[in-house]
């Protein structure tokens, strides 16, 4: 598909891989795909972007295992976003809300189905 992104400078048109690997540090953008008249309203997450809060690296070890992905709807400035979260379960890995406060995420629980990030939370502080 072709893809642009409404929070990059100059909303650049992006092929399905080229977007997922754009936005790997940005996974809050809001993306639209062109469905051949018009660019409708999509997520980074259906392109299979997915956020990776291991010690801040972009790739998990050979010995994780994938069936550790979650969902979580994380509150930003930008909208609020489902994604699939892959926490570290590597030994000696922080819990999963450390994880998370480490990535500019405060969760709502102790195992969380829902985040807001540092940015919003500064928002909201700013405006009240």
């Amino acid at each position: 598909g072709v893809y642009r992104c409404s929070d990059c400078f100059n909303q650049p048109l992006f092929c399905t891989p080229c977007i997922r690997e754009q936005h790997r540090r940005n996974p809050f953008h809001r993306v639209q795909q062109w469905t051949g008249s018009f660019f409708e309203d999509s997520s980074l997450n259906l392109v299979g972007t997915s956020v990776l809060p291991h010690d801040r690296l972009m790739y998990p070890s050979s010995s994780w295992p994938l069936s550790h992905s979650d969902y979580l709807t994380i509150v930003d400035v930008t909208g609020v976003h489902f994604i699939t979260v892959n926490y570290c379960h590597c030994p000696g890995s922080l819990p999963v809300h450390q994880q998370l406060l480490g990535g500019g995420c405060f969760q709502t629980l102790q195992r969380p189905g829902t985040a807001f990030t540092f940015h919003v939370l500064d928002d909201f502080i700013g405006t009240t």
